[in-house]
């Protein structure tokens, strides 16, 4: 369906233009609820105070610009004709913070969103004024600024923001969504159309006619295309919840950044947001990408939680420097250091590990990809050293083959690891389930692919990598297990955590099950950066402070390694021990 407005090509069915807002059914009947309406023509005076300028939109719902006679100031004024719905329970809400609605469903929609919103106060929310009834008709009166949205701005061959402005404005609506979320107000209606751009470049978001409470988000849902999150088409049976907000944030961050607009036969609640790279987008901020992509998981669970959580995610790549990674033409010298131990209880080494350097110079491009792992069979388990045998053997024949395969392409995609340990999965999954002894077998893993400065991690399990400077150490990592939940959700102390006999349980491990889900990391080492990897067998032992303080100022990481797994043996050695630790020396461009 071609949009007569702005030439836009949308899904057949839609009921408003995907781009430029416009109503696609001026002449029909769009729902058995609600019809289009004649709209009021300029100087109509409402409720003996508004006097109508012009008509912005008609349809559904007709909006007018008006002046506030009474105060001599613009508003803007959104018509439509009630008619009763069918009857559902009376919400009750328990906070004093969130506004008690007492009509029921059946009654006015526009009166319910002034009830709402009319008492919020927020500087990048549009301001609700006014509501009225008259002659059938229900009216709702909200701030007026002269300017434009979004999906205006598209349109234009010049509005070109860059990854910060878009950040910047991404923090600005979180904050207010978060305002919303935190009154029990779910707002369902958030697209390019309804977030206004102020002279001053700064962000309002507007569009409440959509807006419910939380415990109502499923009544009447209206789409728009590339922008509503799966459940809002009804997928998945879950429910829309403030995480729907969140995915239609994202969505408008990622038409901002990349201007990618999917085809018709894209849309829908099937929508898939492709990696920057597969559209031709470069970024210096790959981990705007990342939240992005999160955000925008069609798995509710997946996306970020709150808009407050998005919120710090921006704030935290906005911080950081942008990234210019050095990958081909990059010569870097490295010393490090790997060894094993089986520990003093446990009979065999069920741990394996590996270090892979391939030295390439073709198509006038020298690289050198190095590739580390650390896999821990799962202890007591069946066929736990086989597991992580495999492990490490599949991932880094199926690294070389990715590399040898890349025809000389630029930058590497950063989901190259992660498919490689993905593979590795499959591949021990089957082997397990070939003989009823071996069901069961399966092993963490920890991998780093360092190409010049740019360091990839894929991850399963509760091995871990750590990066540390002169400085400070950070790790990297997220241990996939009850206690490393715990202690993420503020459930749990560090010293109850490594006091508590469920340390060792993990819930995300290579080979049970037929797939799994591999946590993916990027980050650009600087010359002097020092990697650490290794297993729950020596990191039990040692808080960060001290790994920082024996790796950071360490001369021979050959006497590092050997005395880590001392301290580890001395102090318990109640599980393997095995650790691999590389430094960036220096790295330098041809």
């Amino acid at each position: 369906m071609k949009c007569p407005d702005c030439g836009t090509e949308n899904l057949d069915g839609s009921v408003f233009c995907d781009d430029c807002g416009a109503n696609l059914k001026q002449d029909s009947v769009v729902t058995e609820n609600v019809i289009n309406l004649l709209p009021k023509e300029e100087g109509n005076i409402l409720k003996d105070t508004y006097e109508v300028v012009s008509l912005l939109e008609k349809g559904v719902i007709n909006k007018y610009r008006a002046v506030d006679k009474k105060i001599n100031k613009e508003v803007l004024i959104l018509e439509h004709e009630f008619r009763p719905r069918p009857s559902v329970v009376d919400v009750e809400v328990e906070s004093e913070e969130i506004p008690k609605i007492t009509a029921p469903l059946e009654e006015d929609p526009f009166g319910r969103i002034f009830e709402l919103f009319k008492k919020f106060e927020h500087q990048n929310l549009i301001k609700i004024l006014d509501y009225f009834q008259d002659k059938g008709r229900s009216y709702l009166v909200e701030e007026f600024f002269s300017t434009e949205s979004f999906s205006d701005k598209i349109l234009k061959e010049d509005f070109k923001p860059d990854e910060i402005q878009v950040m910047k404005w991404g923090i600005s609506l979180c904050n207010a969504i978060d305002y919303i979320h935190k009154n029990g107000i779910i707002h369902r209606n958030l697209q390019p159309g309804t977030i206004l751009i102020t002279p001053d470049m700064e962000v309002k978001i507007s569009g409440f006619e959509r807006a419910r409470l939380k415990s109502e988000a499923n009544i009447d849902v209206m789409v728009n295309h590339g922008f509503t999150a799966p459940e809002g088409f009804g997928i998945g049976q879950v429910a829309v919840n403030e995480t729907s907000d969140i995915y239609s944030l994202a969505s408008i961050m990622y038409r901002l950044v990349t201007r990618y607009k999917p085809g018709v036969d894209q849309q829908g609640p099937y929508m898939t947001f492709p990696s920057f790279k597969d559209i031709g987008v470069k970024t210096p901020y790959p981990a705007f990408e990342k939240l992005l992509l999160k955000a925008l998981s069609g798995t509710q669970e997946k996306r970020h939680q709150t808009a407050q959580e998005l919120e710090r995610d921006l704030i935290t790549v906005l911080e950081t420097p942008p990234v210019n990674y050095i990958e081909k033409g990059a010569y870097i010298r490295i010393r490090g250091s790997m060894k094993t131990n089986v520990g003093k209880v446990r009979e065999i080494n069920q741990d394996s590990m590996l270090s892979m350097q391939l030295t390439m110079n073709e198509c006038s491009q020298y690289t050198q990809p190095l590739l580390f792992i650390v896999a821990d069979g799962m202890g007591g388990v069946a066929d736990g050293e086989v597991a992580s045998s495999m492990a490490i053997r599949y991932v880094s024949a199926n690294i070389s083959k990715l590399l040898l395969d890349r025809n000389c392409s630029f930058p590497l995609d950063s989901s190259i690891l992660a498919s490689a340990v993905e593979y590795a999965n499959t591949e021990i999954y089957n082997y397990s389930q070939q003989e009823q002894s071996r069901k069961g077998m399966g092993s963490t893993i920890t991998s780093a692919l360092l190409i010049g400065n740019r360091l990839l991690i894929a991850h399963v399990g509760d091995t871990r990598a750590y990066i540390m400077s002169s400085k400070e150490i950070r790790q990297i990592t997220e241990d996939h297990s009850l206690i490393g939940r715990l202690l993420k959700m503020g459930q749990l102390t560090p010293e109850e955590a490594k006091n508590s006999p469920q340390k060792n349980l993990i819930y995300r491990a290579l080979g049970t099950n037929p797939q799994v889900e591999v946590d993916s990391y990027e980050e650009k080492m600087e010359p002097g950066d020092i990697i650490l990897i290794c297993c729950d067998g020596l990191w039990d032992y040692f808080s960060n402070e001290e790994l920082h303080k024996l790796v950071s100022r360490s001369k021979d990481f050959d006497k590092t390694t050997a005395k880590l797994i001392d301290l580890a043996n001395e102090r318990g050695g109640k599980d393997n021990i095995t650790v691999i630790i590389f430094q960036l020396v220096s790295i330098e461009s041809n």
